[in-house]
């Protein structure tokens, strides 16, 4: 990870991967040897991850600031012998802005959040025997968003108020190799939105 700022911005940013094998038994055995996985994957990596992440912050003037981040997570192999699948591809991207006054108009303090993220995770048998060369997957694709404006008065006696805005989008797709691959009846794709507004000094959310 590297890092470097001043006293109007900053920034870092950083990476990592890591890997491993399957977990070896005190007897000298794959967990893969043990479960349904064909002779050609039980010495496949049991995962491989990559991730990145990098955050801006601006502070000009001192009462404003505002920050921007962004971390992404690749997986392009989990396995998971003690399920029916296995996962080919386990990615997340997050993209969060955050922003803060103080001294904002009438107000001792402005604030306001938003995120973003997506997630696509693809699981299959292909590596099981129980595929027996007709193999099966799903894909699942949430993307939740949030918007969180807050705002604190000046007034001798404060208060609080507080709006979030939570969406989730469901997105699930089943597909099996016999029906050539086409989408099959699943968990229905789906979106909701869930207002909260807390004007009395107490927080309040709600999700769906």
């Amino acid at each position: 990870m590297v890092s470097y700022g001043t006293s109007e911005w900053s920034a870092l940013g950083g990476a990592s991967f890591r890997r491993a094998d399957p977990y070896r038994g005190g007897d000298g055995r794959l967990v893969t040897d043990v479960a349904n996985y064909t002779a050609t994957h039980r010495e496949d990596e049991a995962f491989r991850i990559a991730s990145g992440w990098a955050r801006v912050a601006f502070a000009p003037g001192g009462t404003n600031h505002l920050q921007a981040s962004y971390t992404r997570q690749q997986a392009d192999r989990v396995l998971y012998p003690y399920l029916m699948m296995d996962g080919l591809s386990d990615d997340t991207d997050r993209v969060a802005l955050r922003f803060e006054r103080t001294r904002a108009w009438r107000l001792d303090a402005l604030h306001a959040q938003a995120y973003f993220t997506r997630v696509d995770h693809w699981m299959t048998d292909a590596f099981r025997t129980s595929a027996a060369g007709m193999p099966r997957g799903t894909r699942w694709a949430p993307t939740p968003r949030r918007a969180r404006p807050a705002a604190a008065s000046r007034r001798p006696r404060r208060s609080h108020g507080r709006l979030e805005l939570v969406q989730r989008g469901w997105d699930t797709r089943t597909e099996l190799a016999g029906r050539q691959y086409r989408p099959q009846a699943s968990i229905p794709t789906s979106s909701s939105a869930a207002p909260a507004c807390s004007p009395t000094g107490r927080t309040r959310s709600a999700n769906a």
